[in-house]
């Protein structure tokens, strides 16, 4: 089965609650997705509403850092493309394919790394 999930907290959560990706009592853990052929997750970083300036940076951050050491430490399951050859190789590998991106945030585009998809509401 194929499957693309546009929408997905569990980064954030995860990191909140000091829970793993691979395995947590939350929707999307990577133990649960082992049974797909093909798996796309846009892992989304939600900013508290009342977190502005530097304390929505630093949670940004906190959260960023837990991403990048979950794909690190679940490398033979997930694998993040910044290559359209990386890309096709990973579709192939039954892989979990992630996206980061950074929602309903109040930061300057400048703070966020250049490969995050975001969008900023004024």
């Amino acid at each position: 089965m194929r499957f693309f999930d546009l929408h997905c907290d569990t980064i954030s959560e995860c990191c909140g609650k000091k829970k793993e990706l691979y395995d947590n009592e939350m929707s999307i853990s990577i133990c649960k997705g082992k049974c797909l052929d093909k798996w796309c997750e846009l892992f989304a970083i939600w900013i508290p509403d009342d977190l502005r300036g530097q304390a929505a940076i630093d949670y940004f951050d906190e959260n960023y850092k837990y991403f990048c050491t979950q794909i690190e430490k679940n490398s033979l399951y997930i694998k993040q493309c910044r290559t359209s050859n990386e890309l096709k190789d990973t579709m192939e590998s039954k892989k979990m394919l992630p996206f980061l991106q950074l929602k309903e945030a109040r930061l300057r585009p400048a703070a966020w790394p250049v490969w995050t998809i975001w969008r900023v509401l004024v």
